[in-house]
């Protein structure tokens, strides 16, 4: 693994992170997975050599630096508290991600790296009549849209402090493996696979 670009991923157990992994490894990455400390979904991640788990609480971000080497390249920032719809308007919970994510910013520092990629969501855009795009204005109507919002224009003013590149996606939709079973997509396939009919709006 000398001189192979090393990463840094949270959430790596997730839809997202287990997609994620895999691409990085594909390209040669070394991948250090922050995993939620006894989370049966760890067990994900093992069998890769070169995925080195390294379980800490999400807030508790910072005390990983010792686990971590000190010339990571990219820091992938997936983990998110109160991503189920039960927890979308709980203010607090949601503003604690907040925190968590500069928390990240800080420890890509402590690491070296140059570039923070964070993980948006189609909740800081609100509703959108139409084609979405990047310049919609934003109207989040959820807590979780909101800390969103918030999270990703907090971490570019530090990481524009601390001259780390900083890219924020905000993703629509996810469907694939290890999904919850909680998105329309996944709900409409399981239920189209199992011969029955599923009710629908007019998914405006």
């Amino acid at each position: 693994m000398v001189g192979a670009i090393k990463a840094v991923v949270t959430g790596a157990t997730g839809l997202l992170g287990q997609a994620l992994v895999k691409t990085l490894l594909a390209e040669g990455t070394e991948v250090h997975a922050i995993a939620r400390p006894g989370s049966f979904r760890n067990r994900r991640l093992t069998g890769e050599p070169s995925v080195l788990v390294h379980e800490v609480d999400l807030s508790d971000l910072r005390s990983a630096v010792d686990k971590l080497p000190n010339d990571v390249d990219v820091f992938f920032h997936l983990a998110w508290a109160g991503t189920a719809p039960a927890w979308r308007n709980d203010a607090r919970l949601q503003e604690s991600n907040i925190a968590c994510t500069l928390d990240a910013v800080e420890l890509a520092r402590a690491v070296g790296c140059r570039v923070f990629v964070g993980a948006g969501s189609q909740a800081e855009y609100g509703r959108v009549e139409g084609l979405v795009s990047p310049d919609a204005p934003c109207k989040p109507e959820t807590a979780y849209g909101v800390a969103k919002l918030c999270a990703g224009q907090m971490s570019r003013l530090l990481c524009n402090e601390y001259d780390i590149r900083h890219s924020w996606a905000r993703i629509l939709s996810l469907y694939g493996p290890y999904d919850a079973s909680t998105t329309m997509m996944s709900c409409l396939i399981a239920t189209l696979l199992s011969g029955r009919a599923m009710e629908l709006t007019r998914c405006e």
